[in-house]
């Protein structure tokens, strides 16, 4: 995507927007630091960081409505927990199965961008 990647989160912060990174990586002292090292340096606005594996329970319980995510299992776990999830294309999820049935609203909705301009756009939507 575009090298102004780090634009995102600071348009959502000049919202008044919570913006959280939930990564299932390493909660390690390690891991931890490094990526609060690259988020800083990168320049990323952001009110915390979460290392944990069930990204749809922490969402369900700190009451997170919507993840942007790329992780073809997160992203399915999310929607049956009736998260709303912003999708970036990958090559990784293109194979993702989509809502044929229209049973989105007894799930989390999803959404597919392909640039950051479309995940602002549908954040914004999904949080009206």
């Amino acid at each position: 995507m575009e090298d102004d990647v780090e634009m995102l989160t600071v348009r959502l912060k000049q919202d008044g927007i919570k913006v959280y990174f939930i990564t299932a990586r390493s909660g390690s002292h390690t891991i931890r630091e490094d990526t609060l090292f690259w988020l800083d340096t990168n320049g990323f606005q952001y009110d915390d960081v979460f290392h944990v594996e069930d990204k749809d329970d922490f969402c369900k319980q700190a009451r997170i409505k919507v993840m942007y995510e790329d992780e073809v299992n997160q992203i399915l776990s999310l929607q049956k927990a009736r998260i709303d999830t912003v999708i970036r294309n990958q090559s990784w999820n293109v194979n993702l199965p989509r809502d044929y049935n229209h049973l989105e609203r007894k799930r989390g909705r999803q959404t597919r961008v392909d640039n950051w301009q479309e995940a602002y756009n549908a954040i914004k939507e999904y949080l009206r």
